[in-house]
């Protein structure tokens, strides 16, 4: 297993530090998947202090008109740090000892861990996340995130 570079304290403390697109350009949703109805944004940020560490931010929309299927992630060198994503059903799985939520969640994981099967990480409710379209979803995951949007952006959340 590859070391990851970034402690458990560290990786908190960058999701918690200011980021923005890189360059400060615009967010641009690109269809994937030979559908024209499903959007998808991958976006590199920067830190706005200046200290270097290579994030990248993945939106996918898969039917756009449906909030509930939307997801996000944040990538901290290509490892996922951050999702967030909606089950209509609570599961369980390895007898129990994995819960996800039902509604609305955000994954909080350790690259560190060695977890093939990412059951150590955490995964916390969000009950008053209600994202009414792509805009909006993309505004609250940002905000939780705190990543700060480009101008052109904002007019539109």
């Amino acid at each position: 297993m590859r070391r990851f570079p970034y402690s458990e304290y560290e990786i908190e403390s960058l999701v918690e530090t200011e980021k923005h697109t890189q360059n400060w350009e615009k967010l641009s949703f690109r269809s994937y998947g030979g559908n024209s109805q499903s959007l998808q944004l991958d976006t590199r940020l920067e830190l706005t202090d200046g200290r270097y560490a290579r994030f990248r931010f993945v939106l996918k929309a898969p039917i756009v008109s449906d909030p509930l299927t939307f997801c996000a992630t944040l990538l901290l060198e290509d490892s996922k740090v951050r999702g967030v994503d909606h089950h209509k059903i609570g599961r369980s799985r390895f007898y129990g000892r994995e819960e996800i939520p039902m509604g609305w969640h955000q994954d909080i994981r350790n690259p560190n861990l060695d977890d093939p099967y990412n059951t150590k990480q955490k995964r916390t409710p969000l009950p008053d996340f209600n994202p009414h379209d792509l805009n909006d979803f993309t505004g609250k995951v940002a905000a939780m995130w705190n990543i700060v949007l480009p101008e052109e952006n904002k007019y539109l959340l």
